[in-house]
């Protein structure tokens, strides 16, 4: 009985995660470009919206797309959550609000409740928030 207290509480360990590690996982799955590491790090919230702005990249106009893809060196083969992430990891030109998100370390981090913000050295403050007892980053 003893022994199943033990493996239990060290399951429930594991599995619970703080605002800063969701966050340092979210930046490593941006440095190796795995977005299906970085989708895991998302809220509910976050994916909807990821699958909305899906929806209209499918509504421009063949020469829009071309635009937009120009700013990426990855180009998007469908329409999957992870092929847009992969597509936001490697925007090289003008706004890059994912290298200025998850491109540098953690400088402070702040809890309140369900609610978190962590200030990364690059002066942006990434959103999270608690989702069945795990952090999620809110985009």
């Amino acid at each position: 009985m003893r022994s199943l207290i033990l493996v239990l509480t060290a399951l429930v360990l594991c599995s619970c995660n703080s605002a800063d590690d969701v966050y340092k996982k979210a930046v490593k799955a941006y440095a190796e470009k795995d977005a299906a590491a970085f989708e895991k790090c998302l809220s509910s919230s976050s994916l909807s919206k990821t699958v909305s702005a899906i929806e209209l990249i499918k509504q421009l106009s063949p020469e829009a797309k071309k635009e937009l893809q120009a700013g990426s060196k990855h180009k998007m083969k469908d329409s999957s959550v992870k092929e847009y992430l992969l597509f936001q990891m490697n925007v090289t030109a003008g706004d890059n609000s994912f290298e200025d998100r998850f491109g540098s370390k953690i400088k402070t981090v702040s809890v309140n409740g369900d609610e978190a913000e962590v200030l990364n050295e690059n002066g942006v403050i990434v959103k999270l928030v608690k989702e069945n007892g795990e952090w999620k980053i809110d985009l």
